[in-house]
């Protein structure tokens, strides 16, 4: 099996905030936000290659990473995340049959999540994404009144990884979008052109880094990683 990989990092962090998208923010010294999912995916023997997309006007600050992991590759983003991420899958070379999509914002996805993600795959016309199940109770709303009460067994809290045989998205990305169309995730995708879409179990460290309140965690799982308190292997 030979897959490759897309790390979104495209995005400009307007929820966050501050002089410089978050992905290039320092969470340890010399380990910028973006380090932690290079790391990661680049340990796997199955990962051929992998994309970092950025921001066109950041893409040398992602170069100092490519001497370092030889799996590595750039690209530019777009002007809105799914063609970002087709931009990604469009670098990625020829051999790889198989793409998992992950958000750079999510840096501690434990090597377990990306394994059952890997595991899940097969040349079927079947996606896989990776899921909490919801803990809360969910309603939907209407302005200001609540409209229902939706029943959580039957939801789960989307995350990334999410992979796709590569022939599933160049099917969906020369179909295109209804004009538009703001899909979330590349699932959602892959659903609306009527493929199947599985799902294994996330993790909570997977969190995604959006808010500024959302970095002190970020800089708390960091520290017990450097500690041994906390590990993200298999």
């Amino acid at each position: 099996m030979s897959i490759g990989v897309v790390l979104a990092a495209g995005g400009h962090g307007t929820r966050f905030g501050g002089p410089l998208p978050k992905q290039f923010l320092e969470v340890r010294p010399d380990k910028p936000l973006m380090r932690y999912s290079v790391e990661t995916f680049h340990g796997f023997s199955e990962v051929e290659s992998i994309v970092l997309v950025l921001p066109q006007e950041y893409m040398e600050d992602g170069e100092e990473l490519l001497e370092e992991f030889p799996k590595l590759s750039l690209v530019a983003g777009g002007p809105d995340r799914w063609i970002s991420v087709r931009n990604g899958v469009e670098a990625l070379p020829p051999s790889a049959d198989f793409v998992l999509i992950h958000d750079a914002a999510r840096p501690f996805t434990p090597r377990s999540v990306i394994r059952r993600c890997i595991h899940a795959l097969h040349p079927g016309n079947e996606a896989v994404i990776a899921a909490l199940p919801a803990s809360d109770t969910v309603k939907e709303v209407g302005g200001s009144k609540v409209a229902r009460t939706l029943d959580r067994n039957h939801l789960v809290l989307v995350q990334t990884p999410q992979g796709f045989p590569r022939a599933m998205l160049k099917s969906v990305y020369e179909r295109g979008l209804p004009q538009g169309a703001k899909p979330t995730d590349e699932a959602q995708i892959a659903e609306a052109a009527g493929f199947h879409v599985g799902w294994v179990p996330g993790s909570f460290l997977s969190r995604k880094i959006t808010e500024p309140e959302d970095w002190e965690w970020a800089e708390w799982v960091a520290a017990r990683l450097e500690s041994g308190k906390v590990t993200l292997h298999d």
